[in-house]
């Protein structure tokens, strides 16, 4: 199979092609620090051509019939595990109660940014009207988040030193959230999802041996499992996006197949040519670290 599609691939992007047998279920993976930067949901699974069935593909079906292969975030829950060390360590279950389904959120639209009072808005129904919480408009929240699973909305700097830090409005240099004030914000709890340009994003540091990344932050604040993008992000799609990775958490799936059916419910459901939900620049954003292992029992669970 390797060998089959060797000629297919440019020397540059053949370590992005994983062949996977029919019988694996789940991809579990780290990367070395020359991989670091790529984004596992773009890595290709080969397919074949009858396979064909999300809606991305009818408008690239020549391309995927020509390599054989569609990207494996549409076909497999993936997550990246950080380590070995890490993963050993952390992939124990987490089963959570209906007790347990509590969430919280902060959006900084004190701060009077279009894009984020537009996400606050779209976010509204969802999470004060259907969930019943109210979301944090505050710049800083006057106390950490604290809800097992922590919905967070802001802007994104990512620089060729890796990811900066986040804003509060779309103009470097405005109300940047220093090192104390991310942990304040970030707080503790399970699942953290971060509606936050750039924060999956992942680079080695110069002269060292070490990686720069939001997600690795988070997780060494105590969360089990981190959701976010790993380049820019339209706030429209998160509702959609969320409604359905709540639902699916809800119904007692693991963390890692609600990412992947929250993902592909984007790409479904921004099907037309002025939003594109369907390229993989919209339904692929969001990508998940940590421990895939994290569920809501449903016998307790309304």
């Amino acid at each position: 199979m390797a060998q089959h599609h060797r000629n297919r691939w440019p020397n540059g992007l053949r370590f992005r092609h994983l062949p996977l047998a029919d019988n694996i279920k789940e991809v579990f993976l780290y990367k070395s620090l020359g991989l670091s930067a790529f984004p596992h949901n773009l890595i290709n699974l080969p397919i074949k051509g009858e396979s064909c069935h999300y809606k991305h593909e009818l408008l690239i079906k020549e391309q995927i019939e020509i390599q054989g292969a569609d990207f494996i975030s549409l076909y497999r829950p993936v997550t990246n595990v950080i380590s070995m060390e890490w993963f050993t360590e952390n992939h124990a279950q987490v089963a959570l109660s209906a007790e347990d389904f509590t969430i919280s959120s902060w959006i900084p639209t004190e701060d009077d940014d279009y894009a984020l009072h537009l996400g606050h808005t779209k976010l509204v129904p969802l999470l004060e009207e259907q969930y019943g919480i109210k979301i944090i408009t505050d710049l800083v929240p006057p106390s950490p988040l604290n809800a097992n699973i922590n919905v967070f909305m802001a802007h994104g700097g990512k620089g060729v030193e890796g990811f900066r830090t986040i804003y509060t409005r779309n103009e470097e240099g405005h109300a940047i959230i220093k090192e104390n004030g991310i942990n304040r914000i970030l707080g503790s709890g399970i699942i953290a999802v971060l509606f936050i340009c750039h924060s999956a994003y992942v680079s080695p540091e110069i002269f060292s041996q070490r990686l720069i990344s939001l997600c690795h932050h988070v997780l060494s604040l105590g969360y089990k499992a981190v959701i976010a993008p790993a380049w820019s992000l339209n706030p429209i799609i998160t509702p959609v996006w969320l409604e359905k990775f709540l639902d699916c958490l809800k119904k007692g799936q693991r963390v890692s197949e609600c990412v992947l059916n929250a993902n592909v419910k984007v790409m479904e459901s921004g099907f037309n040519e002025h939003h594109g939900f369907y390229a993989p620049t919209g339904w692929a954003a969001m990508h998940l670290y940590g421990n895939p292992n994290i569920y809501f029992q449903v016998d307790n669970v309304v």
